[in-house]
């Protein structure tokens, strides 16, 4: 009689009489016949599929699958993801075809998500139970996108100013980044430019005072690259815009006899350091630092006599010193 197996095929089948014997009945029908009815034994198969790990980009994955008996005719399955899997027969084992994964990209984005089946075929096993699912895992493959920021040059006394950021990729959400000098840059979402919010720079002066320093990121806000490269930095150069400091003589009288005098002298500005000034008559002024005026050192006039010879004559400034003015007006004269 039939064993015990996995497969649909119970049977049945008659049993006759072909031989009757030496009996001693003056006649034996003997036409009757049985029925053999072997009926199945429901045993279950099970169909295991197995998870997948995939790096982004790599356009293809595929699920392996696994009968615990070999199936006895080629029968095909279907995946909840659109592919088959097609067991040919007498084997146990099987591949399905290939289904696409996520494309390589700059985000962190690396997904993991479950395939059943969902059309388990024409086989012939007394049960299948095909309710495992397999889990495929998408994962990231690091890529680097970077932030670079624009250089800016300005003029002294503009009062403010931006500076430009670009990314090599657009990003997908909208995040800030925060400056250096507490400027931030907000980038829209799929937008790979931004402008930074304003900051203030130098006011207009008379020194020579232009300066240049470099802002970076120090905080890359809360973006969804795989990688960030924030480590470029932006040049703000501010440029001085010429201003003119004059620098007055006043006109002194003093009476011959006198054996000295001075020159007092008054700038339209008061000069950031002390510096001196050298008179056509070689007396000097020096100006203190954060002051406007000046006295020069006393020279020499006409002695007293008794003869009609007053004079008056020109001094100019001959040598302005290491003062730090834009630009310094001397030309004026006592």
């Amino acid at each position: 009689m039939q064993g015990d197996d996995v497969y649909q095929d119970g049977e049945s089948y008659a049993v006759s009489v072909v031989d009757t014997g030496e009996h001693n009945f003056e006649q034996l029908d003997s036409s009757d016949t049985a029925t053999v009815t072997v009926t199945d034994t429901v045993d279950t198969t099970t169909l295991t599929l197995g998870d997948v790990t995939v790096a982004e980009g790599s356009g293809t994955a595929t699920i392996g699958a696994t009968l615990s008996q070999p199936t006895d005719r080629e029968f095909t399955v279907t995946l909840s993801n659109g592919a088959t899997i097609t067991f040919a027969a007498n084997s146990a084992t099987a591949t399905s075809t290939a289904f696409a994964v996520q494309g390589d990209d700059v985000y962190q984005d690396g997904e993991s998500y479950a395939v059943s089946v969902v059309d388990a075929g024409e086989h012939n096993f007394e049960q299948l139970d095909s309710s495992d699912t397999a889990t495929v895992t998408v994962t990231d493959t690091v890529d680097t996108t970077t932030l670079t920021l624009g250089d800016v040059t300005v003029a002294e006394g503009s009062g403010t100013a931006t500076i430009g950021a670009t990314l090599s990729q657009p990003t997908d959400r909208e995040f800030t980044v925060t400056l250096s000098n507490g400027a931030t840059i907000t980038f829209a979402a799929n937008s790979a430019v931004g402008t930074s919010t304003a900051f203030a720079v130098q006011g207009d002066d008379v020194y020579q005072d232009g300066e240049s320093y470099t802002v970076s990121v120090v905080d890359a806000g809360e973006h969804n690259f795989e990688q960030l490269d924030s480590s470029d930095t932006a040049t703000v150069t501010v440029t001085d815009t010429v201003d003119t400091t004059t620098l007055t003589l006043g006109d002194v009288t003093v009476a011959e006899g006198s054996g000295t005098a001075t020159i007092g002298a008054t700038l339209s500005q008061p000069t950031d350091r002390e510096f001196t000034v050298t008179l056509s008559n070689g007396a000097t002024i020096t100006f203190a630092a954060n002051s406007a005026v000046g006295t020069s050192t006393a020279f020499a006039v006409q002695g007293d006599d008794v003869y009609q010879d007053g004079e008056s004559y020109a001094v100019s400034v001959v040598d302005t010193g290491e003062h730090n003015f834009e630009q310094l007006d001397s030309s004026n004269t006592a």
